[in-house]
């Protein structure tokens, strides 16, 4: 053995022997008392360490505390917050001897974690330190307060290397598991197997980190979700700043309830200020796939990018350059989040580029109902500006496209039980005939049957229309036996109806049961079951149209009742699209008080009662000259010329009716008409069931 292995043998051998003497001589649980003061000085919690602590040299120099707690906040009486079965600290030998304090390994076994949300409100609303230091996590309903920081924050910088301080190896947690539930919302999560490590770690140089465990929704029967996380993050000024980047977190198999899962994957960097309590994420990105037992479709994938500013002594958040995509759909936004921990507000904008609507929501395997037209949604866009604010949510500046229906204004949506609606919309036009169930096949030569009426309904009228007494016999039978179809097109509704709905609607060009309505003001309100609608149409056939429509489904009966006034109009072009023949003209007015109840069309047309009237005096009726026939039977009857070149129609004045309804049966005693060589008087009824 060289000389130098000699003089190097001696005090090595000497440091062995003291570090014999020490093991033997000194007892870490002396310093138990020590260890809890300092712990409480810097978390303002207690620490309990029901076990030993042990200092062992050989093999390796470990320091053991097996057993240790931070009870309850609020009492001993209730489950500690948190739970270590074990922790092992592994110091470095020879930076010890040179008096410094190196860790080559630190291990935390068996930790328990219990959580829940308690979210008092603060003593003084109007100190964002005091807020911020109200919002606690609690143990087991234990309270662990977070402490405000001391000033006011700065901006977010870059996080700058320290020189000095404590080096560790590497810090492992093993086997922990954590529990958060929120008494008030009855929601609770668990972690279980959880995994953390990190290291190596040295003054202002980048640390390594990886988590992993599985997560649990609900009381332990829920779907069990597998999660990691990794990245690498710099700590500086006294870990008061930190720099990741990047950090990535997945999740696989989220439980949402109803069968459905999600796998969520997140990309970010952040850059945290902790005692000013400011986080910034220059590139956060997201990507998530949804899946659902009851899907047949194949799963939705979204993802999105922003940039995130969060301010907790500011009480701010900001999201800008917010872009989001699933599928054909692209959309861009921002957001701002004001007084989050004391009154949130969150205002922002959303603009959703043009997209076909009815093929993405097939591709998601949500598809619309069929309607009349199939080129209904396939136009599609949104932009807006919205607002959140106590459970309200409003869209202002508001333009949507629908097909060929542009409309702007605001719209606003208030929690509570019936949600309510608020609403001031203008359209440029709306035709609600394209949206309704597609309808049966009209007769050849003629136009679509009015769109009210059932399948069912639509071929026992075509046979009507093709077989005169033996059809009106069938008529008689199938609708005496209910085989018209249970279900009426308005009542489809239902679901709306029960919401509290005050607003107004108007549209320039609206096409509604055949027929056209210009320069439509409709006033629409809503609660328990019954929608008002009073409407002022401008430009109704040449004339104007005023009235209500009331439909109440809070009774054992649906009921509608519909009064309008129409004056003005030109009565030939409003029947020509009532029944698609052009035989009739005339400048007049038509007035009608009608009422119905029942669950179908048969029901409603049986229950049908009320007034109407029509007036009008100046008008033809065409394909039929009233005077040409009565001077061709006096010709004849003399054995002389008819008359030629007398028009194909009757012109007459003052043709005027009115008459009651009951029963769906139409009364009237007061037909009268008069033309140059013709009164016409009559009365009569009208069997509008049959």
């Amino acid at each position: 053995m060289s000389k130098v292995s000699k003089i190097l043998g001696i005090p090595l051998s000497l440091i062995a022997i003291a570090a014999t003497l020490v093991a033997f001589l000194l007892d870490p649980n002396d310093y138990r008392e020590e260890l809890r003061t300092q712990f409480a000085t810097a978390t303002g919690h207690e620490l309990d360490i029901d076990g030993q602590l042990q200092l062992t040299w050989f093999p390796r120099p470990v320091l053991e505390i097996h057993r240790a707690s931070v009870p309850a906040a609020r009492g001993n009486e209730l489950p500690p917050l948190v739970e270590v079965d074990s922790l092992r600290l592994y110091p470095r030998l020879l930076p010890l001897i040179m008096g410094r304090l190196e860790w080559e390994l630190v291990r935390v076994e068996g930790l328990r974690l219990q959580l829940s949300w308690d979210g008092q409100e603060p003593a003084d609303p109007a100190d964002p330190a005091v807020a911020l230091a109200s919002r606690e996590l609690t143990g087991s309903h234990h309270r662990v307060a977070v402490r405000p920081p001391a000033q006011l924050p700065n901006p977010v910088r870059q996080v700058q290397p320290t020189v000095g301080g404590p080096v560790i190896g590497e810090i492992e947690i093993l086997d922990a598991r954590a529990t958060w539930s929120d008494p008030r919302s009855r929601r609770r999560l668990e972690v279980q197997g959880l995994e953390i490590i990190l290291g190596p770690i040295a003054p202002g140089e980048p640390v390594a980190w990886r988590l992993t465990g599985s997560l649990r929704r609900g009381d332990g029967d829920g779907r069990v979700a597998e999660f990691q996380s990794d990245g690498t993050v710099t700590a500086g000024d006294g870990f008061q700043s930190l720099h990741f980047e990047p950090m990535t977190f997945r999740i696989e198999d989220l439980d949402l309830g109803n069968g459905a899962a999600a796998d969520i994957a997140l990309r970010t960097d952040l850059n945290a200020d902790v005692p000013a309590g400011r986080y910034l994420a220059e590139h956060a990105t997201v990507a998530i796939r949804f899946t659902g037992a009851s899907r047949s479709g194949g799963p939705i994938e979204a993802t999105a990018s922003a940039r995130l500013e969060l301010d907790l002594s500011a009480e701010h958040l900001r999201i800008t350059d917010l872009s989001m995509r699933s599928g054909q759909l692209t959309a861009r936004g921002s957001a701002l989040g004001q007084t989050l921990l004391s009154s949130p507000i969150v205002t922002g904008d959303l603009s959703l580029d043009e997209l076909d609507l009815r093929a993405w929501l097939e591709q998601l395997d949500r598809p619309l109902p069929e309607a009349a037209d199939d080129a209904t949604f396939r136009r599609f866009s949104l932009d807006t500006c919205w607002r959140l604010e106590q459970g309200r949510i409003g869209l202002h500046d508001l333009t949507l496209v629908i097909d060929q229906t542009e409309l702007w204004g605001d719209l606003e949506r208030m929690s509570g039980r019936p949600a309510g609606y608020r609403f001031d919309l203008l359209a440029n036009r709306l035709d609600l005939d394209r949206y309704r169930p597609p309808a049966g096949s009209a007769r050849p030569g003629q136009g679509k049957t009015s769109q009210w009426v059932e399948p069912a309904e639509r071929a026992v009228l075509s046979r009507v229309a093709h077989g005169g007494q033996a059809a009106t016999e069938a008529l008689t039978k199938e609708s005496s036996s209910g085989a018209l179809g249970p279900a009426y097109g308005p009542f489809a509704l239902e679901s709306i109806l029960n919401a509290d709905l005050d607003g107004r609607l108007r549209v320039d060009e609206l096409g509604f049961a055949g027929l056209h309505f210009g320069d439509a003001d409709l006033r629409i309100q809503g609660r328990e079951g019954r929608l008002d609608v009073v409407d002022q149409v401008s430009r109704f056939y040449e004339g104007r149209l005023t009235g209500s429509i009331g439909l109440d489904l809070g009774g054992a009966e649906p009921g509608v009742v519909v009064t309008q006034r129409a004056e003005g109009i030109q009565t030939g072009p409003l029947l020509g699209d009532l029944i698609r023949e052009d035989r009739f003209s005339g400048r007049g007015q038509i007035a009608l008080d009608l009422a119905a109840t029942g669950r179908n069309a048969d029901a409603l047309r049986r229950s049908l009662g009320g007034d109407l009237s029509i007036q009008i005096p100046k008008g033809a009726i065409k394909g039929v000259n009233l005077e040409r026939t009565v001077r061709e039977a006096e010709a004849r009857l003399r054995g002389t010329r008819p008359p030629k070149g007398l028009p194909a129609r009757t012109d007459f004045r003052d043709f005027r009716v009115s008459g009651q309804v009951h029963k769906g049966v139409l009364s009237s005693k007061d037909l009268f008409a008069s033309a140059d060589y013709l009164r016409i008087t009559g009365a009569g009824t009208l069997d509008l069931v049959r």
